[in-house]
């Protein structure tokens, strides 16, 4: 029992590391539009979204509720690699989720690891016509 124990204590343990170890911490200085925003000096991209841009319909109100959510606040990047224009491609906890459930980003037209959950969530705000689905 007891070894069972500390096998599984040391399990967690490992997994929790590994878990931090894949994260990266910055504070974000400035939200660029709703997708996109500068952290620690990196230009980030949110993964597995596709928010409007700032001249698009519903591209000032996205770029707002990201900038309340992240603005000047310490977040974690689960990063996925570099994008086309040299951007950092990252999830940042619940955000990007939120935006596409509430309608301030669409699913990303690329695959990607939430892509499945994510056209769920941009199926229901379409359903309860949110955000850009509200027409």
């Amino acid at each position: 029992m007891k070894i069972t124990l500390i096998m599984l204590l040391c399990l967690m343990s490992c997994a929790e590391s590994h878990i931090v170890k894949d994260l990266e911490r910055c504070t974000v200085s400035r939200v660029i539009d709703g997708d996109t925003f500068i952290c620690d000096d990196t230009r980030v991209r949110l993964a597995g979204v596709d928010a409007p841009e700032l001249d698009e319909y519903y591209g000032q109100e996205s770029y707002d509720v990201l900038k309340e959510m992240i603005d000047d606040k310490v977040v974690w990047l689960d990063i996925t690699g570099k994008g086309y224009y040299g951007r950092t491609i990252a999830y940042v906890g619940s955000v990007n989720k939120y935006l596409v459930e509430n309608g301030y980003a669409k699913n990303s037209s690329f695959e990607h690891k939430y892509s499945e959950h994510y056209s769920y969530y941009q199926a229901g705000a379409k359903r309860h016509q949110k955000g850009i689905w509200a027409y």
